[in-house]
């Protein structure tokens, strides 16, 4: 059990312009355990975009916890720190952003 990269999003502004500067935010529901490692849910990881609103980092998947059916609460935010885009994602082990 690991970390998995992800990468891409193309994450934009309602209007179609790249979050450039901006960061996306991932937090877990629940409590987790995903091998040896504990993971809260209080815990908010932070991945910066690019110039073309993508993210690169690790990340740990859903489906490699317990409980099961966790998902993160993922919010999108401009360089200006405006929220403008929130989900709940369930993230597989074999998960494509790109």
């Amino acid at each position: 059990m690991a970390k998995i990269l992800i990468t891409g999003g193309n994450f934009q502004s309602a209007s179609g312009v790249p979050l450039a500067g901006g960061y996306v935010t991932f937090r877990l529901n629940t409590d987790a355990v995903a091998g040896d490692s504990q993971i809260s849910s209080g815990r908010i990881v932070t991945f910066p975009l690019d110039v073309n609103g993508n993210l690169s980092g690790y990340i740990w998947p859903n489906d490699q916890m317990t409980p099961a059916n966790t998902v993160y609460f993922v919010e999108a935010f401009t360089a200006e720190g405006r929220m403008v885009w929130e989900a709940q994602l369930h993230i597989t082990s074999g998960s494509v952003w790109e």
